[in-house]
C-alpha cells in the first residue's frame, strides 16, 4: 500500500562516515538489547512441555524477538534505517488511536455529565477559574506586572523590542478575558488542539514511509474523523462507533501492507541465502561464519550498550540506597557502589561480553593517555597500536569463563570481579611498563638533553614502581592469601622489579654517555643487571608454582586453579629458563667465536683505514679489531653483539661458525688487502685458484678483482688454491670453470648487498642497544 524506499530516496542523505558510524552504533544497539532479554528467559518458557497454547505462543514471540535481534545487527544501514521508519510509523499511528480514544472517551464523559447535570437549578456552566489552565487564566493586570517584573536586568522599559513584548502580552490578557471563560470556548480549543496533534502525527508518517499519493495522505488521516465529526455537530454518542471503524480500517490496510511486503523479504532472504552459497564454494564456510562474527560482535556496539547498562544501574543504586545492602555490600563509598553496579550487569553473556569490550576499552585510553603524557599527542598520532588493550580484555574473559561470573550470586560475584579486576590491573600495569622500557632506554642510548623529557619518564618510572606494591598490600589487606591472590602479587612484585632493573640500565647508559671514551665492559654489566632481574622474576614465578601445586594437594582442588596453574607454569617458568638458557648459550657461543677469530695488525689497520660497518668508529687499536673470513673488519665488542642476535657477517651475510674461525690462521689474516680477491660459494667448497700474471679469465672474475680493488669485497674466495697449487685430479677443468663462473656470479651479487649495508647499519645499532 505504502512505498518501502529507503531514507534517502525522501532526501535526507546520510553525510560523512563518522555519522554513518555513529548512526550505525546507536540503531544496533537495541538489538543487543533485544537478546541480552531474551538471555533472561528460562528454558521452561523457551522450549515449553505442555500442550498449553499460549505457552507456545509466548516460546514463538521470544524466539522472534532473538531472530530480530539478530536482523537488526546484520542487516546494512540503508535497510536498518528502513526498520526504524517503520518501526516509526507504527508507534505514531499507535499514538493517533490512543488520542482519539482519549478524546472520545472524554467526550462521552462531558455527555454523562451534562445527563446528570439538573436542568431546573440554573446552575452555570462555566467552571471556576480555579479549573482552568493556569496558562491562560491571567487578566490585563497580571500581564502588565508579568512583564514588569520578568524583565531582564539592564534593558530599560523603553527598549522597543521590551515595549513590544508588553503590548503582546496584554493584548493576549485582553482577549482572554473578553472571552468571559465560557466552557464551550474551552470544548472548541482542546478539539482544535487535538485535531492539530493528529494532522501532525498524519504528517510524521507520510515522512517516514515515504508516502506520495494524495489518497493515501489521506487514509492515514482517518483519526481525524472523530474530531471532524464533533466539530460539525453530529452526537456525542457516535465517536466511538467513528473511532472503532477508524481503528478496524487501520488494522486492515496495517496487514495488507505487511503481505504486500512478503514478498520483497522472501527476495531479500533468497539473495542472503544466494550470497552465502556463493561464498561457501569460492572461499569457505569458515569465511562466511567470520564475516558473520565480524558483523555480530562489533566493540564499539557492546561498549554503547554496556554503557547504558551502567548508567541505568549506577542511577538504580543512587536513586535507592538500600539496593546496595541487599546486594550484600555494606559501605557507601563511591567506589564499592562503582564495583557494584558492574558485578550486578554481569548476570549475562552478553553483559560480561560488553564489560570486557569495556575493559578494553579503559586500558587503551590509559595507555594513549601515558604516551601523550611522555611524548606528545603528534607522536602518539603517528605510532598508534591497534590491537592496545586488547590483551586486557580477553584477560578478563578467560577469568570471567574459568570462574563462572555470571552464575555466581552478589556478593560473591563482587569478590570474585575485585580480584579479576587486580588481575587486569596488573596486566595494564605491565602493558605499561612494557612501552616505557624502550622509551626510556632510547632516551638515554641517544643522549637526549631535554630534560622534561627524562623527569616525565621517570616520574612515571616511579608510579610503576610504587602503585604495584600499593595494589599488593590492598589485596593483602582485604583478601586472605590464595592461589589467585598470589597470582596477582607476583606480577605486582615482578613488575616493581622490573622497573627497578630498567632505572639500573638507565643509569648506565647515562654514565656512558658521559665518558670520553667508549666504555668496553657496558654490555657485560648490563647482561648482568638483567640476569639479576631474570633469576629474580623466575624465583617468584617458581615460587608461586610452588604454592599453588601446594594448594591443589593440601587445599579445595579446583579445574580453574589447575588450569592457571598449568598456564602459569608454562608461560612464566619453563618459558623464562628456556629464553634465559639460550641466551647464556648464544652468548657463550659468541664468545668462542670472537676469541677464534684473528685480530687485525697494525699494517692491516693501516691499510684498511676504515671505521667499524657496526657503530661506525675508527679501528686504530690494536688488539680490539677482529677480521672474519670473509675479509671484513669489526671492533671484537661490536661483532660480539652481532653474533647475540644471528650468526651471520654484517656485511655479506656469510655464516660466521667456530669451523670457519678455527680454520683461519694468523698468516691468512696478514695476507695485504690488495692481494684478497679470492672468494668462495656458500652453497659449494669449489676451489680454484688463478695466477697473478695469468691473462686470459673471465669477465666476470675481472669486474669482480675491480670491485675488491675499490673496497667492496665479496664475502668468500673464489679461488682458494689447493696445497699443491694445482687442480684436484678428480675434477674437470670444465666443471670446475663452470662451477667458478657460477660463484663469481653470487659474490657480485653479495657485492651489491654490501654495497647497501652501511644504510643498514643505524638499525643494526638499535638492534643491539
Amino acid at each position: 500500500m505504502f512505498s518501502t524506499s529507503n531514507w534517502p530516496a525522501i532526501g535526507l542523505t546520510l553525510k560523512g562516515e563518522h555519522f554513518e558510524s555513529f548512526a550505525s552504533v546507536v540503531l544496533r544497539v537495541p538489538g543487543l538489547m533485544l537478546i541480552d532479554q531474551w538471555s533472561h528467559i528460562s528454558s521452561d518458557r523457551l522450549w515449553p512441555q505442555t500442550p498449553d497454547i499460549m505457552d507456545k505462543c509466548y516460546a514463538f514471540i521470544f524466539h522472534l524477538m532473538l531472530i530480530h535481534g539478530l536482523v537488526i545487527l546484520i542487516v546494512p544501514l540503508p535497510k536498518l534505517v528502513t526498520i526504524y521508519m517503520h518501526y516509526l510509523s507504527l508507534a505514531a499511528l499507535t499514538g493517533a488511536s490512543l488520542l482519539s480514544r482519549h478524546f472520545v472517551l472524554i467526550e462521552l464523559q462531558d455527555l454523562d455529565k451534562d445527563a446528570t447535570l439538573p436542568k431546573s437549578t440554573g446552575v452555570s456552566m462555566t467552571p471556576p477559574t480555579t479549573q482552568l489552565p493556569s496558562v491562560i487564566n491571567f487578566s490585563p493586570e497580571y500581564a502588565l506586572k508579568f512583564a514588569r517584573e520578568f524583565r531582564p536586568p539592564g534593558i530599560s522599559s523603553e527598549v522597543p523590542a521590551y515595549q513590544f513584548a508588553e503590548r503582546t502580552l496584554i493584548g493576549i490578557g485582553l482577549i482572554v478575558d473578553s472571552m468571559e471563560m465560557d466552557l464551550e470556548c474551552f470544548s472548541l480549543l482542546h478539539q482544535l488542539a487535538v485535531l492539530s496533534v493528529q494532522l501532525f502525527i498524519v504528517s510524521c508518517v507520510n515522512f517516514f514511509l515515504d508516502v506520495e499519493s494524495n489518497v493515501k495522505r489521506a487514509f492515514l488521516a482517518i483519526y481525524c474523523l472523530p474530531i471532524v465529526i464533533r466539530l460539525s455537530g453530529f452526537a456525542q454518542s457516535d465517536l466511538l462507533l467513528v473511532h472503532n471503524f477508524a481503528t478496524a480500517a487501520i488494522i486492515l490496510a496495517a496487514i495488507y501492507y505487511v503481505l504486500s511486503c512478503v514478498p520483497a523479504i522472501l527476495g531479500e532472504l533468497k539473495f542472503l541465502y544466494l550470497y552465502a552459497a556463493h561464498e561457501i564454494e569460492a572461499l569457505s564456510l569458515a569465511h562466511l561464519a567470520m564475516d558473520i562474527c565480524s558483523r555480530l560482535f562489533v566493540p564499539s556496539q557492546f561498549f554503547v550498550f554496556w554503557l547504558g547498562h551502567c548508567i541505568n544501574q549506577l542511577h538504580a543504586l543512587l536513586i535507592h540506597p538500600d539496593l546496595v545492602a541487599n546486594s550484600g555490600v555494606y559501605s557507601d563509598e563511591w567506589y564499592m557502589v562503582f564495583l557494584c553496579a558492574i558485578s550486578q550487569i554481569c548476570d549475562s553473556p552478553l553483559t560480561l561480553a560488553s564489560t570486557c569490550v569495556a575493559m578494553s576499552y579503559a586500558s587503551s585510553i590509559g595507555q594513549a593517555a601515558i604516551k601523550i603524557f611522555i611524548l606528545n599527542y603528534q607522536a602518539y598520532a603517528a605510532e598508534q597500536n591497534p590491537h592496545a588493550g586488547l590483551a586486557e580484555g580477553l584477560t578478563m574473559a578467560l577469568l570471567a569463563a574459568q570462574t563462572g561470573l555470571i552464575r555466581i550470586k552478589m556478593p560473591q560475584r563482587l569478590a570474585i570481579f575485585s580480584i579479576i579486576l587486580f588481575v587486569v590491573v596488573a596486566s595494564l600495569i605491565q602493558s605499561v611498563y612494557e612501552t616505557t622500557e624502550p622509551m626510556l632506554l632510547a632516551l638515554s642510548a641517544n643522549k637526549d638533553r631535554h630534560i622534561m623529557r627524562h623527569v616525565r619518564i621517570l616520574l612515571l618510572c616511579v608510579f610503576l614502581f610504587a602503585f604495584p606494591l600499593y595494589m599488593t598490600f590492598i589485596l593483602c589487606y582485604i583478601f586472605d592469601l590464595n592461589f589467585w591472590t598470589l597470582v596477582v602479587i607476583s606480577t605486582c612484585v615482578m613488575t616493581s622489579v622490573q622497573v627497578v632493573g630498567l632505572l639500573v640500565i638507565y643509569c648506565l647508559f647515562l654514565y656512558d654517555s658521559t665518558r670520553e671514551d667508549a666504555w668496553e665492559a657496558l654490555d657485560d654489566v648490563i647482561y648482568y643487571t638483567r640476569a639479576v632481574v631474570r633469576c629474580l622474576e623466575f624465583m617468584v614465578a617458581l615460587f608461586v608454582v610452588c604454592a599453588g601445586f601446594h594448594e591443589s594437594l593440601v587445599g579445595q582442588w579446583s579445574w580453574s586453579n589447575s588450569v592457571v596453574l598449568v598456564v602459569h607454569c608454562y608461560f612464566n617458568v619453563w618459558q623464562r629458563l628456556q629464553t634465559g638458557w639460550i641466551s647464556f648459550l648464544r652468548r657463550r657461543e659468541a664468545v668462542k667465536h670472537i676469541n677464534a677469530l684473528p685480530s687485525a695488525s697494525q699494517e692491516q689497520l693501516a691499510v684498511h683505514n676504515d671505521v667499524c660497518a657496526i657503530c661506525y668508529q675508527t679501528m686504530n687499536l690494536v688488539g680490539t679489531v677482529r677480521v672474519t673470513r670473509c675479509r671484513h673488519f669489526f671492533h671484537g665488542n661490536c661483532l660480539r653483539k652481532w653474533l647475540y642476535v644471528q650468526e651471520k657477517c654484517p656485511m655479506c651475510s656469510a655464516a660466521i661458525t667456530l669451523i670457519q674461525a678455527e680454520e683461519s690462521s694468523p698468516d691468512a689474516a696478514e695476507a695485504p688487502l690488495s692481494e684478497a680477491n679470492k672468494t668462495s660459494s656458500q652453497d659449494r667448497k669449489v676451489h680454484f685458484s688463478f695466477a697473478e700474471n695469468q691473462s686470459s679469465g673471465s669477465s666476470e672474475a675481472n669486474e669482480v678483482a675491480d670491485e675488491t680493488e675499490d673496497g667492496a669485497s665479496p664475502s668468500q674466495n673464489i679461488a682458494a688454491a689447493t696445497p699443491s697449487g694445482t687442480f684436484p685430479q678428480n675434477q674437470n677443468f670444465d666443471t670446475l670453470l663452470h662451477a667458478a663462473q657460477q660463484d663469481v656470479r653470487q659474490a657480485k651479487l653479495r657485492g651489491a648487498q654490501a654495497r647497501h649495508s652501511r644504510s643498514k647499519s643505524e638499525s643494526v645499532a638499535r638492534i643491539l642497544e
